[in-house]
């Protein structure tokens, strides 16, 4: 256990103090207790103002450890305040890109959509092209049809009429000619008759 030298020093000055009171102020020793007692006194203001000034500075040195600590925890705290609202401006700027990504993907979807839309309007056009020009064959074979049918009429009317008129033409020819004949004597009458009722126009 160590010994706190300003007890000591105190004991001593009680002791000295003591001692004093027995002594004669008129003799020489009274005169060295009290010389004594003064340096004893000097000696423990000394040490006493050298431990207050060793516990100011150890307070001084306390408060100056602790105040760079604080320092310390404050400019930790400034830091990780910096680091967090870089995180905090990192991820704000990871939602702008992403709203700008997905904007864009937007955008590249609709244009899909526009082109898939052009695309079907190009077949359906082209589908109506188709159609258009089916319905001009057809009309066109109607008219080819007709016109076969008007010309096969025609022809059939023409051959049926043919096959009265040519007859008759010839008939009414071989008429005239056996009248020549008739005339001449080539032919009698009988004999015209019968070969002209042979050649005579009938529709068959």
């Amino acid at each position: 256990m160590m010994v706190d030298l300003t007890d000591v020093m105190d004991e001593e000055i009680k002791r000295e103090v003591l001692k004093i009171k027995n002594l004669d102020p008129e003799k020489p020793e009274y005169a060295r207790a009290i010389e004594g007692l003064a340096k004893l006194y000097k000696e423990r203001v000394t040490h006493y103002v050298t431990d207050v000034d060793a516990d100011a500075k150890a307070d001084a040195a306390k408060d100056e450890k602790e105040l760079n600590e604080a320092k310390i925890r404050l400019e930790e705290d400034r830091l990780k305040l910096d680091s967090d609202r870089l995180e905090l401006d990192k991820r704000r700027a990871d939602i702008d890109q992403n709203k700008v990504d997905a904007e864009k993907a937007r955008d590249e979807i609709e244009k899909e959509r526009l082109a898939i839309e052009r695309e079907r309007l190009d077949i359906e056009r082209q589908k109506n092209e188709v159609e258009v020009k089916r319905l001009k064959h057809e009309k066109s074979e109607g008219w080819v049809r007709v016109g076969l049918d008007v010309c096969g009429a025609v022809l059939k009317t023409a051959v049926e009429t043919a096959g009265i008129v040519v007859p008759v033409l010839f008939y009414g020819e071989w008429i005239k000619e056996g009248l020549k004949f008739e005339q001449t004597g080539a032919f009698t009458s009988g004999t015209l008759r019968t070969f002209i009722g042979k050649l005579k126009p009938t529709k068959k």
